[in-house]
């Protein structure tokens, strides 16, 4: 396991429905980028169900 599948595990143990991350729109510096690039969402199947300014809003079920 790797710290994105064990947020995942925990969160449905816990009962959540989704999870969300908060990825910039655009890449600007690797200081403002921290939380990875939206296509790493994209890849481990989050969409995007919002925007903000710079951010898109990611969202990933966890219910089938």
């Amino acid at each position: 396991m790797n710290m994105r599948t064990d947020v995942t595990v925990y969160a449905v143990e816990d009962g959540y429905d989704c999870i969300e991350a908060y990825p910039n729109k655009a890449f600007s510096d690797i200081f403002n980028d921290f939380m990875g690039p939206a296509e790493m969402y994209r890849r481990m199947g989050f969409t995007v169900h919002g925007e903000t300014g710079q951010k898109l809003v990611m969202r990933k079920s966890l219910t089938t």
